[in-house]
C-alpha cells in the first residue's frame, strides 16, 4: 500500500515522498508522541487502539480512512480444505480433540500452532489468546517465525502440499 501512496503523492500532486520501513508499534508509537511519519498507509490499529483514539482525541493524531476497505482481519484459521473433511475442526474444541494432526516441523511429539512473525503486534494477541484457550494442554506449541518473509513459503504451500496446520493470519479474506 506504501508503494501505490508513494505514486499518488508523487505523481498527482507533487509531494516529495520518502518510504519508512516500520512496525505498527514503532510506527504508531512514533505518530502517537512524535508526529512521525506523516502518513503509515497500513496499520494494524486493534492492537492501539487507545492510544491512537487518544491521539486523536488530543488532535495529535488522525485518521484518514481505512487502508482495507473491508476491514482487516485477525484470527486463527484452519484451512478449508481441511474443514470441508472434517467440519469438526471449525471450532477451537474440535482443534483441540484432532490437535495430533497439526504436526510439528520440529518435534514429532508435539502439535504446531503456526503464530505470527516475532515482533509483530499480533504475535502479542495470539500468544495472549493461545494462553487463554489452554491449546498447550493439547500438546500444541506456537511455531514463531523469526524472519518475516519465511512466513509467506508455508502459507501459500498450504493448499499445494495440503498441509495442516492452524494458525494465526491476517488479510482481507485469507483463507485456505
Amino acid at each position: 500500500m506504501a508503494h501505490v501512496d508513494q505514486f499518488i503523492l508523487q505523481n498527482v500532486f507533487g509531494c516529495n515522498v520518502e518510504l519508512v520501513p516500520g512496525d505498527t508499534m514503532a510506527t504508531g508509537t512514533s505518530m502517537v508522541e512524535k508526529g512521525e511519519p506523516d502518513i503509515a498507509p497500513e496499520m494494524w490499529s486493534n492492537s492501539m487502539r487507545q492510544a491512537f483514539d487518544k491521539g486523536v482525541e488530543e488532535k495529535r493524531l488522525r485518521y484518514a480512512g481505512n487502508s482495507l476497505s473491508e476491514g482487516g482481519e485477525e484470527g486463527f484459521w484452519v484451512p478449508k480444505y481441511m474443514v470441508e473433511k472434517d467440519p469438526g475442526l471449525k471450532t477451537i474444541k474440535g482443534i483441540k480433540k484432532k490437535s495430533a494432526i497439526f504436526k510439528h516441523p520440529e518435534d514429532s511429539n508435539l502439535s504446531a500452532f503456526y503464530g505470527c512473525p516475532a515482533g509483530w503486534n499480533c504475535q502479542i494477541n495470539s500468544g495472549n489468546l493461545f494462553r487463554a484457550l489452554e491449546l498447550e494442554e493439547f500438546l500444541l506449541q506456537p511455531v514463531i517465525y523469526h524472519k518475516q518473509a519465511k512466513i509467506f513459503k508455508p502459507i501459500f504451500q498450504r493448499p499445494a502440499l495440503n498441509s495442516t496446520f492452524p494458525d494465526i493470519d491476517w488479510g482481507t479474506n485469507l483463507h485456505f
